[in-house]
């Protein structure tokens, strides 16, 4: 793992928090992504989707485009992500879901928005970086997990 990044993840982190720290409040923070969702728009020249209700999970938010095929079959039961920007409740982190998936213009549109992201105050962690075990304060305290599971996962 980047020293950089390990570095952000562990200042992020709380002990004894698993869900989210104490000072973390859903509503604002739903409300300024809510905020930023037509920049994003803007920059991805495409309607997108904002998914705040995740419960039982480290993070609070995905703002995201579903899989054009999934999207026009109108099934209820999953949610195929094209790609996604989730949002952790910790440490204004954010990661982007799926990006491979995308074709150049779209992976450009992707660091726009990224660097929109960034400029906002929000730190931006590759999920490349997040499949290594978790080290942080609460380590030994629950079955070994990774980083993506500490900040941008269902617990």
């Amino acid at each position: 793992m980047n020293s950089r990044i390990h570095t952000l993840l562990l200042s992020a982190d709380v002990r004894g928090s698993w869900e989210y720290p104490p000072d973390f409040n859903w509503e604002s923070s739903v409300r300024e992504i809510e905020k930023h969702k037509g920049a994003l728009e803007n920059i991805m020249s495409a309607e997108l989707e904002l998914d705040a209700n995740a419960q039982d999970a480290s993070f609070f938010a995905d703002i995201y485009q579903l899989e054009t095929s999934y999207a026009a079959s109108g099934a209820p039961q999953a949610v195929i992500y094209h790609f996604a920007l989730r949002f952790s409740n910790y440490g204004r982190l954010f990661t982007l879901l799926n990006e491979s998936a995308c074709d150049n213009v779209e992976q450009r549109q992707l660091q726009s928005c990224i660097a929109y992201l960034e400029a906002q105050g929000y730190v931006y962690i590759p999920v490349s970086e997040l499949d290594c075990p978790y080290d942080g304060v609460n380590a030994g305290e629950i079955s070994p997990i990774t980083w993506w599971t500490r900040y941008f996962d269902y617990l």
